[in-house]
């Protein structure tokens, strides 16, 4: 691989071997995943230092991401193919497309390490376009939120009707030696069958009813404190308002009172503009406890939903189960599924996102299941 030293950049030749080694086993007709895993097995270190994966190679052919689409091998370097641009809400800086047209490309034919011909036998398969699953919404309702447990990273569906670690998939079983599948039906199941029973049991319900009348009443009661406390300082700025008058009639008027004194009006009536909002009203302890129950019950409906429905129910679930781990007893076979709090989060979603928190958590501090 090209790697860049200062303002020039040179061939690595013991990456440069690999990477040929790579587009000879495409063109052989070698399957993807047979490759990453060939290349994780041998320790072959990949671009961004966290294991090999198909997608690394695939990338995006009309960006020409990833390896397989990337130009440099056959002595072109393509520059300016995207702008970073902020997003306003978030301030983070996010990559935008520019337009092929804004491109710039030069020949640097000492760069090549692909021949042509080799670099066009690899051309007419899949990799052209790019990686066809990248960009979808997820399809399964739990897909991506539980955790493997043997490597701790995403279990995904790896079929039509199973889960999997996505790790071991992608990557082979030297970057997680956990082979276990589950089928979906029965973890989709399952893992709402336990939620269903646990959030709507009456113990529930009641913790749920008694904690949303103390919280509001603390909320409210905030409320009532703040107004008082911007009260008693609309009362000092008008006596600094005041002062400061006194002072430049006695003295004339200066920079520093002249500045003093648009600070405190500007403060005052920002201030004055607050207390005249009415106070942002709080929905009732059995409004909320309606919508707890309504989103509890609708939790099933979601798994006959379409691919939109899912994806619309993803964050909601996401946020009530937060993470979910699969393990298997290597002895007995048993397959088991561990959570933590999900009453606590659902009620958070069921105030509209008020700041209210479950206090009573020992019922829901690990619920544990098996499948």
């Amino acid at each position: 691989m090209p790697v860049e030293g200062g303002h020039r950049i040179v061939i690595d030749e013991e990456q440069a071997k690999h990477v040929r080694w790579i587009y000879e086993q495409v063109a052989a007709g070698v399957t993807l995943r047979s490759i990453v895993y060939t290349l994780n097995a041998q320790g072959v270190p990949s671009p961004r230092g966290n294991g090999w994966a198909a997608s690394a190679l695939v990338g995006n052919a009309k960006m020409g991401d990833g390896l397989l689409n990337n130009e440099i091998y056959i002595g072109r370097l393509v520059w300016n193919r995207r702008q970073w641009l902020k997003d306003p809400d978030t301030g983070k800086r996010l990559p935008v497309a520019r337009p092929r047209e804004e491109w710039l490309v030069r020949e640097s034919p000492d760069l090549r390490i692909i021949d042509q011909a080799l670099w066009d036998q690899t051309r007419p398969n899949e990799l052209k376009r790019g990686n066809p699953t990248r960009g979808r919404p997820h399809g399964t309702l739990f897909g991506g939120l539980l955790r493997c447990d043997a490597c701790g990273g995403p279990i995904t569906a790896i079929n039509g009707s199973r889960y999997g670690c996505s790790a071991h998939k992608d990557k082979g079983p030297t970057a997680c030696g956990s082979s276990a599948t589950w089928r979906r039906t029965d973890v989709d199941q399952r893992l709402l069958a336990e939620l269903r029973e646990d959030l709507l049991s009456p113990e529930a319900l009641a913790e749920v009813q008694t904690t949303v009348k103390r919280l509001l009443a603390e909320l409210d009661g905030g409320q009532e404190r703040a107004q008082a406390a911007a009260r008693r300082r609309g009362v000092e700025l008008d006596r600094e308002i005041q002062r400061i008058v006194d002072a430049i009639v006695a003295v004339g008027a200066s920079e520093a009172l002249a500045a003093r004194l648009r600070d405190a009006e500007l403060e005052r009536k920002t201030l004055q503009a607050t207390l005249e909002q009415s106070p942002a009203p709080l929905a009732s302890a059995g409004e909320i406890a309606a919508r707890y129950r309504q989103l509890v019950m609708n939790l099933k409906e979601t798994l006959s939903g379409d691919a939109t429905t899912v994806s619309q129910a993803r964050p909601v679930i996401a946020g009530l189960l937060g993470s979910v781990t699969l393990l298997r007893d290597a002895d007995t076979g048993e397959s088991w599924a561990r959570m933590k709090n999900p009453a606590e989060q659902l009620l958070v979603a069921a105030a509209g996102g008020t700041s209210l928190m479950m206090v009573a958590r020992a019922r829901f501090e690990l619920a544990t299941f098996g499948l």
